[in-house]
């Protein structure tokens, strides 16, 4: 175990991906944020920065733009971590850098009401139980909006991430491996991702 070790054979090859160890306060969950760095994404960054600090140590993976490797740097660099470290990981990303549009601001407003009011429900979970990951909403195997905990033993069902030009790759098919993942949403387990109303009806509270 060395949460100082932030060398991912699998990214040092990468010159458009830079990991940084943000701040660490022997929380037992690590926020992996991946970022986007153009200007949207680095001023979400900061905004992030600000209430994730409270409840999770924090390494960020910045993707140069325009983050041809969508999600996989930091994704990838997750699933190592956990390994290495036997530590769980909460993996958000800076939800509206690409696409700028108001429901973003919307959904990252969800994110820091889930994952800090319900902090404890998260660290209960992965510390003491197998293959957890939790989010909000899920049929089961997807984590919608792609804001997830997961601790070790859940990442260690997954192969070795791949690099894929198809982003749904990690937004919706990372769990998905077989039924050996079950994961958990807190407030909608039976999520049904083609009627999506129920799920906006929630997250539309958190409109500024």
């Amino acid at each position: 175990m060395d949460i100082y070790n932030l060398t991912c054979p699998d990214l040092v090859s990468l010159p458009t991906v830079h990991i940084k160890l943000v701040h660490y306060a022997n929380h037992p969950i690590t926020c992996v944020l991946g970022v986007l760095a153009n200007e949207a994404g680095l001023q979400i960054q900061q905004e992030m920065f600000k209430w994730i600090y409270k409840f999770y140590n924090i390494i960020s993976v910045t993707q140069d733009a325009p983050g041809t490797l969508y999600e996989y740097p930091a994704i990838r660099f997750a699933q190592w971590y956990s390994i290495q470290n036997n530590m769980p990981i909460l993996y958000l990303h800076t939800k509206g850098a690409f696409n700028q549009t108001p429901i973003q601001n919307t959904i990252r407003n969800m994110w820091q009401f889930e994952f800090s009011v319900y902090h404890d429900w998260y660290v209960e979970n992965a510390m003491t139980l197998n293959d957890f990951v939790g989010c909000p909403f899920t049929d089961g195997q997807s984590t919608w909006f792609n804001g997830w905990v997961a601790n070790t033993s859940a990442f260690s069902h997954i192969n070795k991430i791949p690099i894929s030009t198809d982003r749904y790759t990690y937004e919706t098919g990372l769990w998905n491996t077989g039924m050996q993942v079950q994961v958990t949403g807190r407030l909608l387990n039976n999520a049904e991702f083609t009627n999506l109303a129920p799920m906006w009806d929630i997250v539309n509270i958190f409109k500024t």
